[in-house]
């Protein structure tokens, strides 16, 4: 009595063409079926555009949008107010999933301390992009008899003459006394029409 019948070549062939199949049709429904169920897949959002928006307003908007947001860093940038988005990441306009993470810089809240710079017998231009350099805002321009015209003749805060070296917040408005190029032996008298007291006799020092 016979145990075992080989089978055909033809038998085997058939064999292994529905184990194939079988292990092809498994494929087919792993990522077709299970893998875009399990990752949300095409289920995407537009990152908006935070950038500009408060913090408050960016954490209502990111709620309505589910989606999520991390503080990844913050900077000083003179004229923005605190707690304004800086930049973001992923930038607006990419496609991400539900419930995704952005990371934000926003702006500092309490401005770094830098030192006053010497503006003292620089010219005008150099002085103005030293402020900027500096993060220092020129808030207003003064001219006193002076033979070099142009020239930065004193430094103010808040109308106080200060020293090179003094700590500073950066945003700080500086006030300079510039010459007017008309010469000691002149004394022309500068413009004081509508100029507190105290600011004039600073610039008449």
């Amino acid at each position: 009595m016979t145990l075992f019948k080989p089978e055909k070549p033809k038998d085997l062939l058939i064999h292994f063409a529905l184990i194939f199949a079988s292990f092809f049709i498994l494929l087919l429904l792993f990522f077709y079926g299970y893998l875009p169920s399990a990752t949300n897949h095409g289920e995407t959002i537009t990152v908006p555009k935070l950038e500009g928006m408060s913090l408050k307003e960016m954490e209502d908007f990111l709620d309505s949008k589910n989606l999520d947001y991390e503080i990844n860093d913050s900077t000083y940038k003179a004229g923005v107010k605190p707690l304004t988005v800086l930049n973001q990441h992923p930038a607006p306009g990419s496609k991400v999933k539900k419930n995704r993470r952005i990371y934000i810089t926003i702006a500092s809240e309490t401005p770094p301390n830098v030192k006053m710079p010497k503006l003292v017998d620089f010219s005008l231009r150099q002085a103005e992009m030293t402020l900027k350099g500096y993060d220092l805002i020129l808030d207003s321009i003064y001219y006193a008899p002076s033979p070099f015209p142009n020239a930065v003749l004193k430094q103010l805060v808040k109308k106080k003459e200060i020293l090179p070296g003094t700590m500073i917040p950066k945003g700080t408005k500086i006030t300079l006394i510039v010459g007017n190029g008309t010469g000691n032996e002149e004394m022309e008298l500068p413009n004081l029409e509508g100029m507190p007291l105290d600011e004039a006799l600073t610039v008449l020092g």
